[in-house]
């Protein structure tokens, strides 16, 4: 690998977003013409006209070789020389951000509207940095040993956290996507004007359940079960399955799925009058 080249997405995240729910207003309304259908299709074609431009330009936007970093979009460069840690996060909601600590400075960008993982800029950036820069796994591993007293058992602990992660991801996307494909089904086969609305609520109460299910079986488990409260809170922590204001952050989105159930439910009362 002499350079990892890393161009801008095709279709950013919102845009994928506002086009399922356009192209869902749009099957509604066509049945039942209006005004209100000159919105969706005109945020389609918005997108539509967004997605050609980003084909015809498809220059790299980041660069990460063996002299370091550039990030070409805000006209930035970093050298190795200079970089003294790098660290690159997955955030809710499919944010990449990538921190640099150099000997002067600390630099925060997000990368979340490039076609990249950031499992993919991390094996790049240790490899280019020669070992210099540790891995995510490494980092990890030294973190938890610093917590766990109990040594024996430490990796089985890590193995634990790690499926438990892995199997929430597939489930939960399994279960909105396969939810969501179902709610749009019935709402463009069926008259009645709630369908989406009310598969939208059910895929919510499904999912939050699923992962207070899922977290309070790992909590319960053989080698797990021997961490204290703090201990378990603060691995968890470290593998984002949960934040310093948890309690906080919880509050707000059940407040803004709440707001968003009920958005969604006048949205389809309008749609269908």
């Amino acid at each position: 690998m002499r350079k990892l080249e890393i161009k801008e997405t095709i279709i950013k995240e919102w845009e994928l977003t506002f086009s399922i729910a356009s192209i869902i207003m749009v099957s509604i309304k066509i049945k039942n013409l209006d005004f209100l259908i000159v919105f969706p299709i005109a945020l389609l074609l918005y997108v539509t006209y967004s997605i050609i431009n980003r084909l015809k330009d498809r220059k790299s936007g980041i660069v990460i070789d063996k002299y370091g970093i550039q990030l070409k979009s805000e006209n930035k460069s970093f050298l190795w020389e200079v970089i003294n840690d790098a660290e690159v996060q997955d955030l809710s909601g499919g944010k990449i951000i990538l921190r640099l600590k150099t000997k002067s400075s600390h630099f925060q960008t997000d990368l979340s509207n490039f076609d990249t993982t950031s499992y993919k800029i991390e094996e790049a950036i240790v490899f280019f940095s020669n070992g210099k820069i540790k891995g995510r796994e490494t980092k990890l591993y030294n973190s938890i040993n610093d917590l766990v007293s109990d040594k024996e058992n430490l990796e089985v602990i890590i193995d634990l956290f790690n499926k438990h992660k892995r199997k929430g991801l597939w489930v939960l996307t399994l279960i909105f996507f396969g939810g969501l494909a179902l709610s749009i089904y019935f709402q463009v086969s069926y008259p009645f004007p709630f369908s989406f609305a009310i598969g939208w609520a059910a895929i919510i109460i499904v999912m939050y359940h699923f992962n207070k299910n899922a977290e309070s079986t790992l909590r319960h488990s053989d080698k797990i079960r021997q961490l204290t409260d703090n201990q378990f809170n603060e691995i968890a922590i470290k593998f984002k399955l949960r934040n310093k204001d948890d309690k906080q952050n919880k509050r707000f989105a059940m407040v803004f799925m709440v707001f968003m159930s009920i958005g969604i439910f006048i949205i389809s009362y309008f749609l269908s009058r």
